[in-house]
């Protein structure tokens, strides 16, 4: 953000809160503060986008992104980063599985790898 722009908006700074060496306990700790029927309310009056500018005080961002480019690959290094879709509902019908299942995976992988075999392309090297 501009120097211009970030003078027009006056932001307070994030609720006072026991300072933590866990990280996890302090997103913890941010969550359990969150109003969520009012975030849910802004979620769905945004189109489905919600920013959150005071989730976490600064030295609690700081330690995540100490603890992020810790993990960072070194050298003769591969990191590998696994994600997880957790489905609230374990008796969701086939189809909606189906749905969310495509939804995911053209998210993360792209339209065009997920159906590359449809559009011409059947080399399976992605290349």
């Amino acid at each position: 953000m501009s120097e211009h722009a970030s003078s027009d908006i006056a932001l307070a700074p994030p609720p006072a809160r026991p300072a933590t060496s866990q990280p996890d306990a302090a997103v913890a700790h941010a969550i359990e503060q969150l109003d969520t029927p009012a975030l849910r309310a802004d979620f769905e009056r945004q189109g489905a986008f919600l920013y959150l500018d005071k989730f976490l005080a600064p030295d609690e961002c700081a330690q995540l992104v100490a603890l992020t480019r810790a993990m960072q690959p070194g050298p003769n290094e591969t990191r590998v980063s696994l994600t997880f879709e957790y489905v609230t509902d374990p008796g969701m019908r086939p189809w909606l599985r189906f749905i969310s299942n495509m939804k995911d995976a053209v998210a993360y992988f792209g339209f065009r790898q997920v159906f590359r075999r449809l559009l011409g392309g059947a080399n399976s090297s992605g290349k």
